[in-house]
């Protein structure tokens, strides 16, 4: 299975009112899951999110990764009034902050990816391996949850088709412009 027909295959959806307030009854999710349970989890995720973007910010979308024994994540954001999403990646070099507090912050969103999706599995729900959450500046989110993952390319490939296929995003760098066309010529191909 592609990244792309992943992509358009086996996801679940959560679409919440606010992360930061309190989950307004027992709200459910996939399969009946009583999403409340969920809240803490992805208000530490909208947080550390809104900690790690210096200044104001429009909108979040961030791919995260976690199975066997590794994760990662990664995000874009857009500026209030801005077009396009920026890579939270380049927010050290592009805003000044400190290599060390940024690494320390995205280290911290890890923990609590893993920790949302140690409590999935706890609640007895299948183990997700990737995760899409989108978040607005008044916290209002949607999550979506990924259970098959190309295997056959590696996490950086899957984050930039992620980026390319979700929000229209091309590499601006060589290397990542190279993975991403030959792994678009191997979809085509198969």
């Amino acid at each position: 299975m592609g990244l792309f027909d992943w992509l358009k295959g086996k996801k679940e959806s959560v679409d919440q009112s606010a992360a930061r307030r309190e989950a307004p009854g027992r709200e459910t999710g996939p399969g009946g899951l009583d999403e409340s349970k969920f809240i803490p989890f992805y208000q530490a995720i909208a947080d550390k999110l809104d900690e790690i973007v210096p200044g104001e910010w429009e909108e979040i979308a961030m791919y995260a990764e976690a199975f066997s024994g590794v994760a990662t994540a990664s995000f874009y954001y857009k500026e209030p009034g801005g077009e396009t999403y920026l890579s939270g990646g380049k927010i050290p070099d592009r805003d000044g902050v400190d290599t060390n507090t940024y690494f320390r912050l995205m280290q911290e969103l890890i923990t609590d990816v893993k920790a949302l999706q140690r409590e999935f599995v706890q609640c007895g729900q299948p183990e997700w391996k990737a995760l899409t959450f989108f978040l607005n500046s008044d916290f209002k989110f949607r999550a979506a949850y990924s259970y098959d993952l190309d295997e056959e390319v590696d996490s950086y490939q899957r984050q930039l088709c992620w980026a390319y296929q979700t929000l229209g995003l091309e590499p601006a760098d060589g290397c990542g412009k190279t993975a991403l066309r030959e792994y678009l010529e191997r979809e085509r191909s198969t």
